[in-house]
Protein backbone atom coordinates (compact mmCIF):
# COMPACT_ATOMS: atom_id res chain seq x y z
CA UNK A 1 0.00 0.00 0.00
CA UNK A 2 2.70 2.55 0.98
CA UNK A 3 4.36 1.33 -2.11
CA UNK A 4 1.23 2.51 -4.25
CA UNK A 5 1.04 6.16 -1.97
CA UNK A 6 4.43 6.80 -3.33
CA UNK A 7 3.70 6.15 -6.57
CA UNK A 8 0.69 8.73 -6.34
CA UNK A 9 2.40 11.45 -4.96
CA UNK A 10 5.02 11.05 -7.59
CA UNK A 11 2.59 11.50 -10.53
CA UNK A 12 0.74 14.62 -8.61
CA UNK A 13 3.20 17.40 -9.43
CA UNK A 14 1.30 17.18 -13.27
CA UNK A 15 -1.73 19.07 -11.83
CA UNK A 16 0.34 21.87 -10.52
CA UNK A 17 -0.08 25.64 -12.90
CA UNK A 18 -4.23 23.92 -13.06
CA UNK A 19 -7.48 26.34 -11.42
CA UNK A 20 -7.72 26.21 -7.42
CA UNK A 21 -10.48 23.59 -7.91
CA UNK A 22 -9.04 21.37 -9.59
CA UNK A 23 -6.01 21.09 -6.94
CA UNK A 24 -8.27 21.12 -4.46
CA UNK A 25 -9.40 17.95 -6.27
CA UNK A 26 -6.78 16.31 -6.66
CA UNK A 27 -5.72 17.02 -3.07
CA UNK A 28 -9.21 14.99 -1.79
CA UNK A 29 -8.40 12.56 -4.09
CA UNK A 30 -5.31 11.80 -2.69
CA UNK A 31 -6.13 12.35 0.89
CA UNK A 32 -8.85 8.66 -0.04
CA UNK A 33 -6.46 7.00 -1.39
CA UNK A 34 -4.10 7.46 1.63
CA UNK A 35 -7.22 6.28 3.71
CA UNK A 36 -8.07 3.46 1.89
CA UNK A 37 -11.31 4.88 -0.06
CA UNK A 38 -10.37 4.08 -3.36
CA UNK A 39 -13.77 3.61 -4.49
CA UNK A 40 -14.33 7.14 -3.52
CA UNK A 41 -11.16 8.29 -5.06
CA UNK A 42 -12.20 7.20 -8.60
CA UNK A 43 -15.02 9.68 -9.52
CA UNK A 44 -12.44 12.45 -8.52
CA UNK A 45 -9.78 11.17 -10.87
CA UNK A 46 -12.78 10.65 -13.45
CA UNK A 47 -13.12 14.41 -13.06
CA UNK A 48 -9.88 15.38 -13.20
CA UNK A 49 -8.98 13.35 -16.09
CA UNK A 50 -11.87 14.94 -18.23
CA UNK A 51 -10.88 18.22 -16.83
CA UNK A 52 -7.16 17.92 -17.92
CA UNK A 53 -7.37 15.18 -20.97
CA UNK A 54 -4.19 12.92 -21.58
CA UNK A 55 -2.10 13.81 -18.32
CA UNK A 56 -0.46 10.77 -17.80
CA UNK A 57 -0.14 11.60 -14.22
CA UNK A 58 -3.58 12.19 -13.81
CA UNK A 59 -4.04 8.66 -15.91
CA UNK A 60 -1.94 7.04 -13.63
CA UNK A 61 -3.93 8.11 -10.50
CA UNK A 62 -7.10 7.20 -12.24
CA UNK A 63 -5.70 3.42 -13.12
CA UNK A 64 -4.01 2.92 -9.32
CA UNK A 65 -7.48 4.07 -7.96
CA UNK A 66 -9.76 1.78 -10.01
CA UNK A 67 -6.67 -0.81 -9.62
CA UNK A 68 -6.68 -0.80 -5.67
CA UNK A 69 -11.12 -0.39 -6.04
CA UNK A 70 -11.00 -3.46 -7.82
CA UNK A 71 -12.39 -1.84 -10.77
CA UNK A 72 -9.29 -3.83 -13.22
CA UNK A 73 -10.64 -3.49 -16.43
CA UNK A 74 -11.30 -0.32 -16.32
CA UNK A 75 -7.83 0.62 -14.99
CA UNK A 76 -5.88 -1.38 -17.17
CA UNK A 77 -7.56 0.49 -20.11
CA UNK A 78 -6.02 3.43 -18.28
CA UNK A 79 -2.39 1.71 -17.18
CA UNK A 80 -2.34 1.28 -21.37
CA UNK A 81 -2.81 5.07 -21.69
CA UNK A 82 -0.15 6.08 -20.06
CA UNK A 83 2.75 3.46 -21.67
CA UNK A 84 1.60 4.75 -24.87
CA UNK A 85 2.49 7.98 -23.87
CA UNK A 86 5.68 7.35 -21.33
CA UNK A 87 6.63 3.68 -21.67
CA UNK A 88 9.08 3.16 -19.18
CA UNK A 89 6.00 4.58 -16.37
CA UNK A 90 7.31 1.71 -13.87
CA UNK A 91 4.30 2.30 -12.03
CA UNK A 92 1.73 1.43 -14.36
CA UNK A 93 4.19 -1.82 -16.10
CA UNK A 94 3.83 -3.24 -12.06
CA UNK A 95 0.45 -2.35 -11.71
CA UNK A 96 -0.98 -2.62 -14.96
CA UNK A 97 0.61 -5.95 -14.60
CA UNK A 98 -1.26 -6.98 -11.34
CA UNK A 99 -4.35 -5.59 -12.53
CA UNK A 100 -4.30 -8.08 -15.70
CA UNK A 101 -3.35 -11.16 -13.31
CA UNK A 102 -6.60 -10.26 -11.47
CA UNK A 103 -8.35 -10.55 -14.70
CA UNK A 104 -6.48 -14.33 -15.49
CA UNK A 105 -4.56 -12.60 -17.86
CA UNK A 106 -1.06 -14.18 -17.68
CA UNK A 107 0.05 -13.54 -21.20
CA UNK A 108 -0.43 -10.02 -21.39
CA UNK A 109 0.99 -9.57 -18.17
CA UNK A 110 4.04 -10.95 -18.84
CA UNK A 111 5.45 -8.56 -21.37
CA UNK A 112 4.46 -5.72 -18.30
CA UNK A 113 5.80 -7.17 -15.47
CA UNK A 114 9.16 -8.37 -17.30
CA UNK A 115 9.33 -4.83 -17.87
CA UNK A 116 9.17 -3.48 -14.54
CA UNK A 117 11.23 -6.26 -13.02
CA UNK A 118 13.90 -5.18 -15.76
CA UNK A 119 13.42 -1.95 -14.64
CA UNK A 120 13.98 -1.99 -10.39
CA UNK A 121 14.96 -5.90 -10.28
CA UNK A 122 14.32 -7.27 -6.84
CA UNK A 123 10.75 -5.44 -5.88
CA UNK A 124 8.80 -8.19 -3.58
CA UNK A 125 5.72 -7.21 -5.41
CA UNK A 126 6.63 -7.45 -9.04
CA UNK A 127 8.36 -11.10 -8.12
CA UNK A 128 5.15 -12.22 -6.97
CA UNK A 129 3.14 -11.19 -9.82
CA UNK A 130 5.44 -12.43 -12.50
CA UNK A 131 6.34 -15.62 -11.40
CA UNK A 132 2.48 -16.37 -10.37
CA UNK A 133 1.97 -15.41 -14.01
CA UNK A 134 4.20 -17.42 -15.56
CA UNK A 135 3.20 -20.34 -13.46
CA UNK A 136 -0.53 -19.62 -14.86
CA UNK A 137 1.04 -19.49 -18.46
CA UNK A 138 2.97 -23.21 -18.03
CA UNK A 139 6.67 -21.26 -18.13
CA UNK A 140 7.28 -23.62 -15.25
CA UNK A 141 10.99 -22.64 -15.52
CA UNK A 142 10.92 -19.13 -15.72
CA UNK A 143 8.27 -19.07 -12.91
CA UNK A 144 10.77 -20.89 -10.39
CA UNK A 145 13.48 -18.12 -11.31
CA UNK A 146 11.14 -15.53 -10.11
CA UNK A 147 9.22 -17.46 -7.02
CA UNK A 148 12.85 -18.04 -5.74
CA UNK A 149 13.80 -14.30 -5.75
CA UNK A 150 10.57 -13.44 -4.37
CA UNK A 151 10.42 -15.80 -1.32
CA UNK A 152 14.01 -14.98 -0.67
CA UNK A 153 12.83 -11.69 -0.83
CA UNK A 154 9.76 -11.79 1.40
CA UNK A 155 10.43 -15.06 3.57
CA UNK A 156 6.93 -14.60 5.88
CA UNK A 157 4.66 -14.34 2.46
CA UNK A 158 3.18 -17.34 2.33
CA UNK A 159 1.82 -17.14 -1.42
CA UNK A 160 5.54 -17.41 -2.48
CA UNK A 161 5.92 -20.82 -0.77
CA UNK A 162 2.77 -21.87 -2.18
CA UNK A 163 3.66 -20.97 -5.39
CA UNK A 164 6.84 -21.93 -5.18
CA UNK A 165 5.91 -25.57 -4.29
CA UNK A 166 3.35 -25.88 -6.65
CA UNK A 167 5.82 -24.48 -9.62
CA UNK A 168 8.55 -27.19 -8.90
CA UNK A 169 5.52 -30.22 -8.95
CA UNK A 170 4.70 -28.60 -12.07
CA UNK A 171 8.25 -29.31 -12.99
CA UNK A 172 8.07 -33.05 -11.46
CA UNK A 173 5.50 -33.64 -13.45
CA UNK A 174 7.24 -33.15 -16.69
CA UNK A 175 10.01 -34.73 -15.91
CA UNK A 176 7.86 -37.68 -15.38
CA UNK A 177 6.31 -37.37 -18.58
CA UNK A 178 9.68 -37.49 -19.93
CA UNK A 179 9.91 -41.07 -17.97
CA UNK A 180 6.77 -42.33 -19.43
CA UNK A 181 7.75 -41.29 -22.97
CA UNK A 182 10.83 -43.14 -22.92
CA UNK A 183 10.33 -46.13 -20.21
CA UNK A 184 6.52 -46.60 -19.10
CA UNK A 185 7.03 -50.35 -17.39
CA UNK A 186 10.81 -49.79 -16.79
CA UNK A 187 11.84 -49.85 -12.60
CA UNK A 188 11.91 -46.05 -12.79
CA UNK A 189 8.42 -45.77 -14.17
CA UNK A 190 7.06 -48.13 -11.44
CA UNK A 191 8.83 -46.50 -8.59
CA UNK A 192 7.45 -42.91 -9.74
CA UNK A 193 4.03 -44.36 -10.00
CA UNK A 194 4.39 -45.91 -6.18
CA UNK A 195 5.46 -42.89 -4.99
CA UNK A 196 2.82 -41.06 -5.84
CA UNK A 197 -0.08 -43.50 -4.83
CA UNK A 198 2.09 -43.33 -1.27
CA UNK A 199 1.43 -39.77 -1.17
CA UNK A 200 -2.29 -40.22 -1.21
CA UNK A 201 -2.14 -42.96 1.49
CA UNK A 202 -3.03 -45.72 -1.38
CA UNK A 203 -0.34 -48.22 0.69
CA UNK A 204 -2.07 -51.43 -1.05
CA UNK A 205 -1.19 -50.14 -4.48
CA UNK A 206 2.39 -48.33 -3.60
CA UNK A 207 3.42 -51.71 -2.17
CA UNK A 208 2.36 -53.28 -5.83
CA UNK A 209 4.27 -50.87 -8.03
CA UNK A 210 6.99 -50.93 -5.38
CA UNK A 211 7.69 -54.85 -5.72
CA UNK A 212 6.80 -55.06 -9.41
CA UNK A 213 9.94 -52.10 -9.72
CA UNK A 214 12.03 -54.17 -7.75
CA UNK A 215 11.15 -57.34 -10.03
CA UNK A 216 12.61 -55.01 -13.04
CA UNK A 217 15.42 -53.65 -10.84
CA UNK A 218 16.57 -56.12 -7.67
CA UNK A 219 18.85 -53.13 -7.36
CA UNK A 220 17.10 -50.47 -6.99
CA UNK A 221 17.79 -48.06 -3.99
CA UNK A 222 14.59 -46.92 -2.08
CA UNK A 223 12.50 -49.18 -2.80
CA UNK A 224 12.88 -52.01 0.10
CA UNK A 225 13.13 -49.45 2.48
CA UNK A 226 9.40 -47.66 1.14
CA UNK A 227 8.24 -51.08 1.19
CA UNK A 228 9.40 -51.59 4.81
CA UNK A 229 7.88 -48.22 5.94
CA UNK A 230 4.61 -49.79 4.35
CA UNK A 231 4.67 -53.25 6.70
CA UNK A 232 5.33 -50.33 9.88
CA UNK A 233 2.73 -49.14 9.30
CA UNK A 234 0.83 -52.48 8.29
CA UNK A 235 2.00 -53.62 12.15
CA UNK A 236 4.26 -56.21 10.20
CA UNK A 237 7.35 -55.77 12.32
CA UNK A 238 9.11 -59.02 11.27
CA UNK A 239 8.97 -58.09 7.22
CA UNK A 240 9.58 -54.25 7.88
CA UNK A 241 12.94 -55.60 9.60
CA UNK A 242 13.44 -58.02 6.82
CA UNK A 243 12.93 -55.60 3.97
CA UNK A 244 14.91 -52.77 5.87
CA UNK A 245 17.62 -55.49 5.89
CA UNK A 246 17.60 -55.80 2.17
CA UNK A 247 18.02 -52.24 1.71
CA UNK A 248 21.37 -51.52 3.78
CA UNK A 249 22.58 -54.86 1.80
CA UNK A 250 22.55 -53.05 -1.09
CA UNK A 251 25.06 -50.34 0.28
CA UNK A 252 25.64 -46.95 -1.11
CA UNK A 253 26.15 -46.07 -4.54
CA UNK A 254 29.52 -45.42 -6.05
CA UNK A 255 29.82 -41.67 -5.41
CA UNK A 256 33.27 -41.03 -7.31
CA UNK A 257 30.96 -39.10 -9.72
CA UNK A 258 28.83 -36.78 -9.48
CA UNK A 259 25.81 -38.79 -10.59
CA UNK A 260 22.34 -37.34 -10.00
CA UNK A 261 21.75 -40.21 -7.48
CA UNK A 262 24.55 -39.49 -5.57
CA UNK A 263 23.47 -35.99 -5.68
CA UNK A 264 19.99 -36.71 -4.67
CA UNK A 265 21.77 -38.82 -1.92
CA UNK A 266 23.41 -35.97 -0.59
CA UNK A 267 20.17 -33.88 -0.03
CA UNK A 268 21.33 -31.81 -3.28
CA UNK A 269 18.47 -31.34 -4.84
CA UNK A 270 18.70 -28.66 -6.81
CA UNK A 271 22.03 -30.00 -8.04
CA UNK A 272 20.37 -33.28 -8.22
CA UNK A 273 17.72 -32.12 -10.65
CA UNK A 274 20.24 -30.25 -13.27
CA UNK A 275 22.13 -33.40 -13.19
CA UNK A 276 19.62 -35.46 -14.03
CA UNK A 277 17.83 -32.96 -16.71
CA UNK A 278 21.66 -33.11 -18.11
CA UNK A 279 21.71 -37.14 -18.56
CA UNK A 280 19.07 -36.81 -20.93
CA UNK A 281 18.01 -40.39 -19.82
CA UNK A 282 15.20 -42.42 -18.13
CA UNK A 283 17.13 -42.63 -15.01
CA UNK A 284 18.63 -38.87 -15.07
CA UNK A 285 14.58 -37.68 -15.59
CA UNK A 286 13.83 -40.23 -12.68
CA UNK A 287 16.29 -38.37 -10.41
CA UNK A 288 15.16 -35.16 -12.11
CA UNK A 289 11.50 -35.90 -10.69
CA UNK A 290 12.39 -37.30 -7.24
CA UNK A 291 14.65 -33.73 -6.47
CA UNK A 292 11.65 -31.51 -7.89
CA UNK A 293 9.56 -33.35 -5.73
CA UNK A 294 11.69 -33.37 -2.86
CA UNK A 295 12.08 -29.23 -3.23
CA UNK A 296 8.62 -28.89 -3.49
CA UNK A 297 8.22 -30.88 -0.30
CA UNK A 298 10.69 -28.38 1.00
CA UNK A 299 8.73 -25.33 0.23
CA UNK A 300 5.50 -26.79 1.59
CA UNK A 301 7.34 -27.28 4.74
CA UNK A 302 7.77 -23.03 5.01
CA UNK A 303 4.40 -22.99 3.68
CA UNK A 304 2.98 -25.12 6.87
CA UNK A 305 5.40 -23.25 9.42
CA UNK A 306 3.98 -19.86 8.60
CA UNK A 307 1.00 -21.07 10.26
CA UNK A 308 -2.83 -21.04 9.26
CA UNK A 309 -3.16 -18.51 5.70
CA UNK A 310 -4.89 -18.91 2.48
CA UNK A 311 -2.40 -20.74 1.18
CA UNK A 312 -1.86 -23.15 3.45
CA UNK A 313 -5.97 -23.98 3.82
CA UNK A 314 -5.29 -24.27 0.12
CA UNK A 315 -3.04 -26.55 -0.36
CA UNK A 316 -4.46 -28.87 2.22
CA UNK A 317 -7.69 -28.66 0.22
CA UNK A 318 -6.61 -30.26 -2.96
CA UNK A 319 -4.04 -32.44 -1.15
CA UNK A 320 -7.10 -33.32 0.60
CA UNK A 321 -9.32 -33.65 -2.87
CA UNK A 322 -6.68 -35.47 -4.50
CA UNK A 323 -6.84 -38.13 -1.99
CA UNK A 324 -10.83 -38.49 -2.19
CA UNK A 325 -10.65 -37.15 1.35
CA UNK A 326 -13.70 -34.69 -0.09
CA UNK A 327 -15.13 -33.31 3.82
CA UNK A 328 -11.68 -32.46 4.65
CA UNK A 329 -10.86 -30.87 1.87
CA UNK A 330 -13.98 -29.23 1.82
CA UNK A 331 -13.32 -27.63 5.72
CA UNK A 332 -10.17 -26.23 4.11
CA UNK A 333 -11.92 -24.48 1.35
CA UNK A 334 -14.22 -22.79 4.16
CA UNK A 335 -11.48 -22.06 6.51
CA UNK A 336 -9.82 -20.30 3.52
CA UNK A 337 -13.11 -18.45 3.00
CA UNK A 338 -13.41 -17.29 6.11
CA UNK A 339 -9.77 -15.72 5.94
CA UNK A 340 -11.42 -14.35 2.44
CA UNK A 341 -14.54 -13.78 2.27
CA UNK A 342 -16.19 -13.47 -1.58
CA UNK A 343 -12.97 -14.80 -3.24
CA UNK A 344 -13.54 -16.08 -6.64
CA UNK A 345 -11.11 -18.67 -6.51
CA UNK A 346 -11.32 -20.15 -3.47
CA UNK A 347 -15.57 -19.92 -3.76
CA UNK A 348 -14.78 -22.50 -7.54
CA UNK A 349 -12.38 -24.40 -5.31
CA UNK A 350 -14.88 -25.09 -2.66
CA UNK A 351 -18.14 -25.71 -5.32
CA UNK A 352 -15.53 -27.99 -7.40
CA UNK A 353 -14.82 -30.03 -4.12
CA UNK A 354 -18.46 -30.58 -3.39
CA UNK A 355 -19.16 -31.54 -7.09
CA UNK A 356 -16.21 -34.06 -6.85
CA UNK A 357 -18.17 -35.94 -3.88
CA UNK A 358 -21.17 -36.28 -6.07
CA UNK A 359 -23.14 -34.61 -3.42
CA UNK A 360 -24.99 -33.02 -6.79
CA UNK A 361 -27.95 -31.34 -4.79
CA UNK A 362 -25.48 -29.05 -2.71
CA UNK A 363 -23.03 -28.46 -5.56
CA UNK A 364 -26.05 -26.93 -8.08
CA UNK A 365 -26.58 -23.94 -6.20
CA UNK A 366 -22.72 -23.20 -5.80
CA UNK A 367 -21.82 -23.96 -8.97
CA UNK A 368 -24.78 -21.96 -10.61
CA UNK A 369 -23.48 -18.80 -8.47
CA UNK A 370 -19.61 -19.23 -10.51
CA UNK A 371 -21.83 -19.77 -13.81
CA UNK A 372 -23.65 -16.53 -13.70
CA UNK A 373 -20.63 -14.52 -13.34
CA UNK A 374 -19.87 -16.10 -17.17
CA UNK A 375 -17.34 -16.68 -19.43
CA UNK A 376 -16.17 -20.05 -17.46
CA UNK A 377 -16.49 -23.04 -20.07
CA UNK A 378 -15.62 -25.87 -17.15
CA UNK A 379 -18.18 -24.25 -15.07
CA UNK A 380 -20.47 -24.60 -17.54
CA UNK A 381 -19.45 -28.04 -17.85
CA UNK A 382 -19.51 -28.77 -14.34
CA UNK A 383 -22.71 -27.34 -13.99
CA UNK A 384 -24.04 -29.30 -17.00
CA UNK A 385 -22.86 -32.59 -15.61
CA UNK A 386 -24.70 -31.90 -12.46
CA UNK A 387 -27.43 -30.84 -14.02
CA UNK A 388 -27.81 -34.31 -15.93
CA UNK A 389 -26.92 -36.17 -12.63
CA UNK A 390 -29.83 -34.95 -10.60
CA UNK A 391 -31.92 -35.44 -14.11
CA UNK A 392 -32.73 -32.01 -15.07
CA UNK A 393 -31.65 -33.00 -18.71
CA UNK A 394 -33.08 -29.56 -20.63
CA UNK A 395 -31.30 -27.62 -18.30
CA UNK A 396 -28.50 -29.81 -18.40
CA UNK A 397 -28.51 -29.75 -22.30
CA UNK A 398 -28.59 -25.46 -22.24
CA UNK A 399 -25.71 -25.25 -20.37
CA UNK A 400 -23.49 -27.90 -21.52
CA UNK A 401 -24.15 -26.12 -25.24
CA UNK A 402 -22.79 -22.88 -23.78
CA UNK A 403 -19.77 -24.80 -22.54
CA UNK A 404 -18.72 -26.52 -25.98
CA UNK A 405 -19.61 -22.96 -27.49
CA UNK A 406 -16.70 -21.49 -25.45
CA UNK A 407 -14.45 -24.55 -25.39
CA UNK A 408 -15.18 -26.66 -28.36
CA UNK A 409 -11.95 -28.97 -27.34
CA UNK A 410 -13.22 -29.31 -23.89
CA UNK A 411 -13.62 -33.16 -24.29
CA UNK A 412 -15.50 -33.76 -21.18
CA UNK A 413 -18.14 -31.74 -21.82
CA UNK A 414 -18.69 -32.87 -25.60
CA UNK A 415 -19.31 -36.57 -23.81
CA UNK A 416 -21.31 -35.58 -21.24
CA UNK A 417 -23.58 -33.13 -23.93
CA UNK A 418 -23.48 -36.83 -26.19
CA UNK A 419 -24.94 -38.52 -23.70
CA UNK A 420 -27.32 -36.06 -22.40
CA UNK A 421 -28.80 -35.87 -26.17
CA UNK A 422 -29.49 -39.40 -26.16
CA UNK A 423 -31.15 -39.00 -23.10
CA UNK A 424 -33.24 -36.72 -24.43
CA UNK A 425 -34.10 -38.71 -27.63
CA UNK A 426 -31.77 -36.66 -29.67
CA UNK A 427 -29.44 -39.35 -30.70
CA UNK A 428 -28.65 -38.61 -33.93
CA UNK A 429 -26.97 -34.72 -32.81
CA UNK A 430 -25.48 -36.95 -29.70
CA UNK A 431 -23.17 -38.92 -32.32
CA UNK A 432 -20.56 -36.03 -33.12
CA UNK A 433 -20.26 -35.09 -29.83
CA UNK A 434 -19.75 -38.74 -28.08
CA UNK A 435 -17.10 -39.50 -31.34
CA UNK A 436 -15.10 -36.47 -30.40
CA UNK A 437 -14.49 -37.69 -26.97
CA UNK A 438 -13.46 -40.89 -27.42
CA UNK A 439 -10.08 -40.60 -26.58
CA UNK A 440 -11.31 -40.05 -22.86
CA UNK A 441 -13.04 -43.51 -22.51
CA UNK A 442 -11.20 -46.01 -20.23
CA UNK A 443 -13.70 -48.07 -19.62
CA UNK A 444 -15.83 -48.34 -22.60
CA UNK A 445 -18.97 -46.09 -21.08
CA UNK A 446 -18.47 -43.98 -24.00
CA UNK A 447 -18.28 -46.69 -26.87
CA UNK A 448 -21.46 -48.10 -25.03
CA UNK A 449 -23.49 -44.53 -25.30
CA UNK A 450 -22.26 -44.43 -29.23
CA UNK A 451 -23.29 -47.93 -29.73
CA UNK A 452 -26.87 -46.65 -28.77
CA UNK A 453 -26.90 -43.60 -30.61
CA UNK A 454 -25.95 -45.77 -34.07
CA UNK A 455 -28.30 -48.69 -32.97
CA UNK A 456 -30.95 -45.34 -32.98
CA UNK A 457 -30.57 -43.93 -36.28
CA UNK A 458 -30.30 -47.22 -38.19
CA UNK A 459 -26.63 -46.96 -38.43
CA UNK A 460 -25.91 -50.68 -38.57
CA UNK A 461 -22.39 -51.06 -39.98
CA UNK A 462 -21.11 -48.23 -37.40
CA UNK A 463 -23.13 -49.91 -34.75
CA UNK A 464 -21.69 -53.46 -35.20
CA UNK A 465 -17.96 -51.85 -35.37
CA UNK A 466 -18.38 -50.02 -31.90
CA UNK A 467 -19.90 -53.35 -30.44
CA UNK A 468 -16.40 -54.74 -31.21
CA UNK A 469 -14.55 -51.94 -29.48
CA UNK A 470 -16.87 -52.26 -26.69
CA UNK A 471 -16.08 -55.75 -26.34
CA UNK A 472 -12.64 -55.80 -26.31
CA UNK A 473 -12.42 -53.33 -23.74
CA UNK A 474 -15.09 -54.98 -21.46
CA UNK A 475 -12.26 -57.96 -20.98
CA UNK A 476 -9.34 -55.36 -20.91
CA UNK A 477 -11.26 -54.13 -17.64
CA UNK A 478 -12.15 -57.34 -16.26
CA UNK A 479 -8.18 -58.13 -16.77
CA UNK A 480 -7.71 -54.93 -14.91
CA UNK A 481 -9.54 -55.35 -12.19
CA UNK A 482 -8.39 -58.72 -11.43
CA UNK A 483 -4.62 -57.05 -11.37
CA UNK A 484 -6.61 -54.58 -8.74
CA UNK A 485 -7.59 -57.24 -6.56
CA UNK A 486 -3.87 -58.42 -6.28
CA UNK A 487 -2.91 -54.56 -5.11
CA UNK A 488 -4.80 -55.06 -2.64
CA UNK A 489 -3.05 -57.83 -0.64
CA UNK A 490 0.48 -56.47 0.97
CA UNK A 491 2.53 -59.95 1.18
CA UNK A 492 5.54 -61.70 2.92
CA UNK A 493 8.89 -60.79 1.10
Amino acid sequence: MRKFCGWLLAACWLVSGQPPELVEKSQQAKALMGQGRFAEAVPLYEALVKAVPGNPGLLLNLGMAQHMAGQDAAAVAQFRKVLQAVPDAYPALAMGGAALMRLGRAGEAIPLLEKAQAMQPGVAAVLEALGDAYFRAGQATKAAGALEQFAAADRGNPKGWYLLGRTYEDLAKRSFAEVEKGGTGSAWWLALVAESRTRINQRSSAFYFWRQALAKNPNLRGAHAAIAEIYRIEGKKDWAAEAAGAEIALGLPDCSGQSAECLFAAGRWREAAEAGAAAKTVEGHYWRTKAMNMMAGEAFGQLAQLGPSVYLHQFQGEMYREAGKHAESLAEWESALRLRPGDALLEREKALTVYASHNYAAAEPLLTKLAARGGDAEIDYFLGDTLLQLQKVDAAIARLEAAVRRAPKLLPARATLGRAYLQSGRAAQAVPHLKAALSLDEDGSLHFQLLRAYQTTGQAELAKATMAKYQEMQKANEAAQRELAAQAVIQAP
